[in-house]
């Protein structure tokens, strides 16, 4: 509810704006384990995401895949993880200060062709450009999945 109360007056006081814009994101998926070492372990590609992820309790962390999309206030724009996972991205708004609002959305990819995806998690993230923020919470093999997203600044 804190969350909520602060960008709903933003929302009506005219701190968003609405604009056909579209805005660049950073994808880095990384799959999070605890394999019981005694310190933490990041594997190649993660340099740019490690402060986003050192934090969590986790104490290896593999990249799955790194990649940067345009995201577009008139279409999903989809990102596939691997075979199990996509991340569906579209951009909502741009407020004065520069923060983006942004729907995202993890998808199961279907396992019969034709058939539709079920989404795992849906979520409106507000993003500072420059700062990371966290999406996780879903099974990868024996670990988590853990999707870090930055805006362009």
């Amino acid at each position: 509810m804190r969350l909520v109360s602060p960008l709903l007056f933003l929302a009506a006081a005219g701190g968003w704006a609405q604009s056909a814009d579209e805005v660049s994101i950073s994808v880095v998926a990384v799959q999070a384990r605890n394999e019981g070492g005694a310190t933490k372990t990041f594997g190649p590609g993660l340099e740019d995401v490690k402060t986003a992820i050192e934090g969590l309790d986790f104490d290896s962390f593999t990249k799955v895949k790194g990649v940067t999309v345009t995201a577009k206030s008139d279409e999903d724009t989809r990102v596939a993880i691997n075979d199990t996972y996509a991340l569906v991205l579209k951009y909502v708004s741009r407020a004065k200060d520069g923060r983006v609002k942004v729907e995202a959305r993890i998808e199961l990819v279907p396992k019969k062709a034709g058939a539709a995806p079920v989404t795992a998690l849906r979520t409106e993230l507000t993003m500072a450009p420059g700062k990371h923020v966290n999406l996780g919470g879903l099974r990868l093999d024996e670990g988590e999945l853990i999707l870090v997203l930055r805006v362009a600044r």
